[in-house]
């Protein structure tokens, strides 16, 4: 009875395990990867002076190797394709208007990489505007 209980536990946790982690994208597969993006919302304001999260989501049956996510006047930042977010601290100037676009990355059977087609393009503005220029200080 042991071994039967064991081994029906062992089977149900393998099918959790299995069904939650989505092989690697194909070279063929990022090519029509698009992640959707979530937060912070397109046309939204946002504070200035406190870190932002990026989120996103996709409905492919795969997961990349990485995503690239490109922030205009910061900077282009990578994170790992088993996470859908990333977290970008402190630097936002106020009252500006920022876009963000994000895509999947897969490796090929060479290990070359393979970028996937960007997201739409939206757009968030910071809140505030300096009022003196000892605020600028």
């Amino acid at each position: 009875m042991f071994k039967r209980n064991l081994a029906i536990l062992i089977s149900f946790l393998f099918l959790v395990l299995a069904s939650s982690c989505a092989p690697d994208c194909t070279a063929e597969e990022i090519t029509n990867f698009v992640p959707i993006l979530e937060s912070p919302p397109n046309g939204s304001e946002v504070s200035y002076d406190s870190p932002i999260t990026f989120d996103w989501t996709h409905n492919e049956s795969c997961r990349p190797h990485e995503y690239q996510i490109i922030i205009d006047n910061l900077g282009v930042y990578y994170v790992e394709g088993d996470t859908s977010n990333f977290d970008y601290g402190l630097g936002f100037s106020p009252g500006i208007q920022y876009e963000w676009i994000v895509r999947g990355i897969a490796k090929d059977e060479n290990n070359h990489t393979v970028n996937g087609p960007h997201s739409e393009i939206w757009k968030f503005t910071t809140d505030g505007r300096c009022s003196s220029a000892s605020e600028l200080v």
